[in-house]
């Protein structure tokens, strides 16, 4: 069973692996990889930001128990279960017949500041092979980066994101007109899924906090991808923190007298900038179109 607790909301907190594996009970020989992720690996937190913890475990490891008092286990997000479906087939066909299930291998779950995945190397390995969740190109960019760099961006990203390494896990090169297709799937619904939720969740919900940060994701999403599809990996996890400064923080904080009228300020200034990112990974990652059948001729 889980430990409730959580990280401190201290600003001189350091996350460690030792930490980690007390909340999750998971033993550090059994963690083969332990990441943040989130605001932290983007560098755009505040010093009270939630954790995002990924942790990759061996494949024999017992994926921990949700204590529901403590924790909330969540659900995978529409997109990754769409993309399953076109690798494999069917939900029943993925869950019964597949070595990789996603019920088995992999589990979610948050609390009050910290959300947690836990993957087992096998799936981590296939959903990065199948394209199957575009936030895993994340962490497996991190393998691209070098401990002994002497770049100053490699090593302050490696500082804030890498707790436990002892593998890696390279992305393998986008080549053929399959893969680019497949590449473009995932990451295009979830940039679009973003953009919708901004305006449900302003305009309906009146939760600017995450409409808000919906928006900067939906941009952020295209951008790590083009930088994928241009060398390899995500080589700096900072390029669209000038879009978080206008759009979160210039905006979070502002009395909003009328939600309707700053969801159309947003959709107006971001609609073309999210289409040009669009336009230029739609060229790296051409979409294979489906040919329509042949009509027969007609029986004179």
């Amino acid at each position: 069973m889980l430990s409730h607790t959580t990280p401190p909301q201290d600003s001189n907190f350091t996350l460690s692996a030792s930490f980690v594996s007390q909340i999750l009970k998971i033993p550090i020989k059994q963690m083969i990889n332990l990441y943040v992720g989130g605001s932290r690996l983007y560098n755009c937190h505040s010093p009270n930001s939630d954790f995002d913890i990924f942790l990759i475990v061996k494949d024999e490891t017992e994926l921990p128990k949700v204590d529901h008092v403590n924790w909330c286990e969540m659900e995978p997000d529409d997109v990754i279960l769409e993309t399953m479906e076109k690798v494999h087939g069917s939900g029943v066909m993925i869950e019964k017949n597949l070595e990789f299930s996603r019920a088995e291998n992999c589990i979610s779950f948050r609390s009050n500041h910290v959300d947690v995945n836990i993957y087992k190397e096998k799936q981590f390995i296939h959903e990065l092979e199948n394209y199957i969740d575009c936030s895993i190109f994340e962490y497996a960019s991190l393998s691209h980066y070098k401990p002994e760099s002497d770049d100053s961006h490699e090593h302050a990203t490696r500082e804030r994101a890498v707790l436990l390494e002892n593998k890696k896990y390279y992305i393998q090169k986008v080549q053929t007109s399959d893969q680019k297709s497949a590449f473009r799937r995932p990451f295009s619904r979830k940039s679009a899924n973003s953009y919708v939720k901004c305006k449900k969740k302003i305009c309906v919900e009146k939760d600017l906090r995450v409409g808000l940060k919906s928006l900067f994701h939906s941009l952020r999403i295209i951008m790590f991808a083009i930088q994928i599809l241009k060398f390899g990996y995500v080589k700096n996890f900072e390029e669209a923190n000038e879009y978080f400064e206008d759009i979160v923080t210039n905006r979070l904080n502002r009395e909003v007298e009328n939600y309707d009228e700053l969801w159309n300020e947003l959709d107006s200034k971001y609609k073309m900038i999210k289409k040009e990112l669009e336009k230029e990974f739609h060229t790296l990652a051409p979409k294979i179109g489906i040919q329509k059948p042949q009509k027969l001729p007609k029986k004179k």
